[in-house]
């Protein structure tokens, strides 16, 4: 897939590229070495509950080899940012849930998921992942994108996975089933293509 966006951070310029299986290694450097990080490998929304977490990065994997499932941001050809955003059909989890479960009919793209590479956080690259992704969830044909962040006070690292509320700025809030976890969507004007 040759789709590229470029986009503004604190840091400069993030070049941002669909996850492809060439780049495979990329997502791995911006996962890091946390073991929490890398036993999800963004896998959480994509299986069901109950799926052991050992083997994740070899699902993740699979899921790579099968279509690009979001977006890695390159600062100067350096991986330093990663957004999930795919058609929401692909996150079983999402699917599911009560809470976080469809609003209607919609045929949305999910914006699940973000990691900030070590040593480059705090510097506006989720932020600037967010733009990339509803970009190019527009180019691939989406009718509208969705984002599921954290509204809560208490903020640690597995809660900031799914993103704050500041960063889903002009995204309208469509649902709200538990107080610190809203739905919110951006209307891209756009075809239905899932």
């Amino acid at each position: 897939m040759n789709w590229e966006g470029q986009v503004e951070c604190g840091l400069g310029t993030l070049t941002c590229r669909p996850l492809t299986p060439d780049r495979f290694q990329d997502a791995l450097t911006v996962f890091g070495h946390s073991n929490v990080v890398r036993r999800c490998a963004c896998m959480y929304w994509r299986q069901p509950s109950g799926t052991p977490r050992e083997g994740s990065e070899e699902r993740f994997g699979k899921v790579v080899e099968a279509g690009p499932p979001g977006l890695i941001g390159y600062l100067d050809d350096e991986p330093v940012g990663w957004v999930s955003i795919a058609p929401r059909h692909e996150f079983v989890r999402l699917e599911r849930s009560p809470v976080l479960g469809p609003v209607d009919d919609t045929p949305v793209w999910s914006i699940n998921c973000f990691v900030t590479r070590v040593g480059y956080r705090r510097q506006g690259v989720a932020d600037a992942m967010v733009r990339a992704a509803i970009a190019y969830a527009r180019d691939m044909g989406a009718a509208a994108v969705e984002g599921y962040p954290w509204d809560a006070p208490t903020r640690n690292a597995p809660n900031l996975w799914v993103g704050s509320p500041r960063m889903f700025g002009g995204f309208d809030e469509v649902a709200r089933r538990r107080p610190h976890r809203p739905i919110v969507r951006l209307d891209l004007g756009v075809g239905s293509q899932e």
